[in-house]
């Protein structure tokens, strides 16, 4: 992990309801100036994807079945993977788990049942894929581990504060996204020995700490 998905899901029922209770806010991390772009991005995913939907629906598959589908996988094989010096069927694991993350909002749509429930299962979805893949770069030796502990700290608070300042009515105008970068520099450092990850990670580490920080104050005065 995308974290809101602008395309999660909830179910029939609460569909309904949302026609005549007032609108929630959108368990997201995006921020304001963002959410067109990621809104559009959602529409052209959900066309994309509309005849593999179609295909899944027919079989009683929901967006939870995909998402859990990627989650299960990443949380239990990708690890052990790297240990039996696997590393491509790790990289497998790690591209479905992106391509279910891709996939479930889609779905969501498709069926009509998108809202918070899905978005808050896919950021734990989002928030497990990052962890696993700190856990196994630190362990093998790919990312320092002072930095890795940082960045996996930072990433979390950011995520989590992030989505309270949205919710509280007051998010940022920008948060910027590191788990692509970090993902490929990931595969490029255990692959091809390309060391860049340790100086991204770092990098971005300040940049989540600095805006974590900044979110705690300002939801703290919010509250």
């Amino acid at each position: 992990m995308t974290t809101e998905n602008p395309d999660r899901k909830t179910n029939g029922a609460e569909s309904q309801q949302a026609q005549t209770q007032p609108q929630q806010e959108t368990i997201s991390y995006f921020g304001y100036g963002e959410k067109d772009f990621f809104n559009n991005w959602a529409e052209a995913r959900t066309r994309f994807f509309r005849p593999v939907c179609s295909y899944l629906h027919r079989y009683g598959i929901t967006a939870d079945h995909l998402t859990l589908a990627g989650l299960y996988p990443m949380l239990f094989l990708f690890f052990p993977m790297f240990y039996l010096r696997l590393r491509i069927m790790g990289y497998f694991i790690l591209g479905f788990h992106l391509l279910m993350d891709a996939i479930d909002g889609p779905m969501a749509r498709f069926q009509g049942v998108q809202g918070n429930k899905g978005a808050l299962l896919d950021m734990v979805d989002d928030l497990t894929g990052m962890g696993v893949v700190v856990i196994t770069a630190v362990h093998f030796g790919y990312l320092f581990p002072f930095i890795g502990m940082v960045y996996v700290f930072s990433y979390l608070y950011m995520i989590v504060l992030s989505v309270g300042q949205n919710l509280a009515g007051n998010p940022f105008r920008f948060v910027v996204k590191t788990k692509y970068p970090f993902y490929i520099l990931f595969v490029l450092k255990a692959s091809y020995g390309v060391d860049w990850l340790d100086p991204f990670a770092a990098i971005a580490s300040i940049y989540m700490v600095i805006h974590s920080i900044y979110a705690f104050r300002m939801l703290r005065k919010k509250l």
